[in-house]
Parts: structure tokens; C-alpha cells; sequence
């Protein structure tokens, strides 16, 4: 019989997948929505963030088959205890306050997503630990480290990483880019896996806002999430060694907010819709599952179905630029209908 704190252990890696795979969406939603060949740092800045989410959620699932449990992914598993769910909307699990939509690249939508991989306040988790919430990403990850390095000394370290280790994904499976992809075989591989993952998206709280991605991610030593945001809004980037002070003392990085495609998520309601968009809808919802079940296919069955997801990515981004092009009327175009998926919680 299995453990049911090893259950619950399980529950939360989920939750955890859950929290990386949500985030794309949105990051995506405004990087597409930059106009070709404009604004080319901000979408070199963004771009680097989705392929580090993708890479997280990859090393996330690495570490739950490592434990015996089924990474979820695809929205069409009716019975799995899984649910569709749609933006705008909070990150699921974590208590962040703002919620999140598909909107255009803006100064608005980059400090909600500034928001969203804020550093960790070791200092505020006893309020929230009280009320039972989680405040920060950063926050679940330490839960999720406490809870595995605990499990592992309670039943030992072979009862708890008893998965199939042909479902690891490696580095040539995964052509996803941002970063290297580690196969987790025990508590010292999960451990680095967990705190790397943690350190990319918010840095190192107490010392700089570098990530350490050159020694752990084969990857330039760069800021992490939370401050290359600040960057786009602070329209400069940080110096190598700057200390965390919100203030980027380096070169000016160049912005024009107006440069984007002026979408409408359509979960706003559109009066009317142009001849041709509902086709145009239909094939990116049809796209869009693909790639979710590609991704499941890849975390749980075969590593070997990430390529081909990859290509359904790109496939999908042509498909979202177009529906962009849309003209909905009051010079606003068409955003994207994407989707996620979470445990059913609630």
C-alpha cells in the first residue's frame, strides 16, 4: 500500500507542472503579439523565458516519473481528474495576486508577468502557512524540497524514486532549447533539478539576481525571469554583477509598446465574426490539443514524441500570428482561445 503522504507528495509535483505549463500561454500570447521584426530584445527576452518554462516543466516531470507518478498534460483525459480551464485567470495553486489574461505585448501584461515569478519572502510563508497557502512559486518548490528530502529519510531513498527510468527524458530527446535536461535517479538529481528550477525563474534572493544557469544549465550566466521583465520595463538591462536593487545600471534596451497587434481574447465576447475565422479557430484548437497530447505522450510514453512537438510548436505559432491578423473591427484583432488544464481541486 502506498504511502498517502507519498500521494500527496505526488499531488503537489503535479501542482507544480501544473504552475510552469500555465504560464506559457500567456508569455506566448505576448510575444506573438509583437509585430515581425520589431522590438527584437524584448522578444529575445520573452522567447529565453518560454523556453526555460518549457524546460522546467520537462525537469518537473523528469522528477515525478523518477517517483512513480503520472505526469498529466492532456485535456482530454475525461477521467483523469483533470480539468479545462480558461484565461484570464490566477495561477492555479499559488496564491499571486493578479490574474492573468491573453493580452498584447504592454507595460501592464510584462508587470503581471514580473509578477508572477517574484522572488520568494521566506518572511511571509508563516501568514500563509497558517492559512494554508502557497505565496510564491519559490514557496512550492521549498515545500517540494522539504517534503522529498523528508519522504526520502522516513522510507528511503529506494521506496520513494521507484519510477520507470525509460521514461526520463533526456538531452536527446528534448530539443526544446533553455537549458539542459537532467535525468533525475535519486534525491541528489531531484534535488538539483528542484533548486535549479526554482533559481532560474527568480535568482539568488539573498545575493544577486543571477541564476546560475552557466554551471547547472550549460547556459549564459544571465538574470533570471522575475528581473528580465524588469528589464523590458525599466527599458535597460542589468550589468552582469549588479546587486538586486529593481535598478538596471547596464546598456538601454529599446521598447515601442506600439508595435503589436492590437488582439481581443476573445473570452471578452466578439459581436460578430469575420468570414473565415471560425475555420481559422477550429485548426488552432485542433493544433493546440495535438501538441498538449504530444507533451503527455513525451512525459509519460515516449520521450522521443517531444520532437515532434517541437515542430507542432512552430506550426502553432504561424497559426496564432494569423489569427492575429484578424480584424474584429475598432482597430482590434483576433487573440488566441488557448487553454490549460489542472487538477480537479476545487
Amino acid at each position: 500500500m502506498t504511502d498517502p503522504r507519498l500521494t500527496r507528495f505526488r499531488q503537489l509535483l503535479q501542482k507544480a507542472l501544473e504552475v510552469e505549463l500555465f504560464t506559457i500561454p500567456p508569455y506566448l500570447t505576448a510575444l506573438y503579439s509583437i509585430k515581425e521584426g520589431t522590438n527584437a530584445e524584448s522578444v529575445k527576452i520573452i522567447q529565453s523565458v518560454v523556453l526555460e518554462e518549457m524546460l522546467h516543466a520537462t525537469l518537473v516531470a523528469n522528477v515525478m516519473n523518477a517517483v512513480g507518478a503520472a505526469p498529466l498534460v492532456s485535456s482530454e483525459l475525461s477521467d483523469s481528474g483533470l480539468k479545462r480551464c480558461h484565461y484570464p485567470s490566477k495561477v492555479p495553486h499559488v496564491n499571486i495576486a493578479p490574474i492573468i489574461s491573453l493580452s498584447r505585448f504592454s507595460e501592464g501584461v510584462i508587470r503581471d508577468f514580473r509578477s508572477i515569478e517574484a522572488p520568494e519572502k521566506p518572511e511571509e510563508w508563516n501568514e500563509s502557512i497558517r492559512r494554508q497557502e502557497i505565496h510564491s512559486i519559490g514557496h512550492l518548490y521549498s515545500i517540494v524540497l522539504d517534503d522529498l528530502i523528508t519522504l526520502t529519510n522516513d522510507l528511503g531513498e529506494t521506496a520513494i524514486f521507484s519510477g520507470d527510468h525509460d521514461r526520463q527524458i533526456g538531452p536527446e530527446q528534448y530539443y526544446g532549447a533553455g537549458g539542459r535536461v537532467i535525468r533525475v535517479h535519486g534525491l541528489a538529481d531531484a534535488k538539483t533539478v528542484i533548486s535549479e528550477v526554482a533559481q532560474q525563474g527568480e535568482g539568488r534572493v539573498r545575493l544577486s539576481s543571477l541564476t546560475g544557469d552557466e554551471i547547472l544549465f550549460h547556459q549564459p550566466n544571465e538574470v533570471a525571469h522575475f528581473y528580465r521583465f524588469e528589464q523590458i520595463l525599466a527599458e535597460r538591462y542589468y550589468e552582469r554583477y549588479d546587486e538586486l536593487t529593481l535598478s538596471p545600471s547596464g546598456r538601454r534596451l529599446s521598447v515601442d509598446w506600439s508595435e503589436v497587434y492590437n488582439i481581443r481574447p476573445l473570452s471578452d465576447g466578439n459581436a460578430s465574426r469575420p468570414a473565415g475565422l471560425a475555420e481559422l479557430l477550429k485548426t488552432f484548437e485542433r493544433t493546440y490539443s495535438d501538441l498538449l497530447n504530444l507533451i503527455h505522450k513525451g512525459f509519460n510514453v515516449d520521450p522521443e514524441a517531444l520532437g515532434e512537438a517541437t515542430v507542432t510548436m512552430q506550426r502553432l505559432k504561424h497559426q496564432t500570428v494569423s489569427l492575429m491578423q484578424v480584424e474584429l473591427g475598432d482597430g482590434e484583432t483576433c487573440g488566441p482561445p488557448f487553454w490549460f488544464v489542472k487538477l480537479r481541486t476545487s
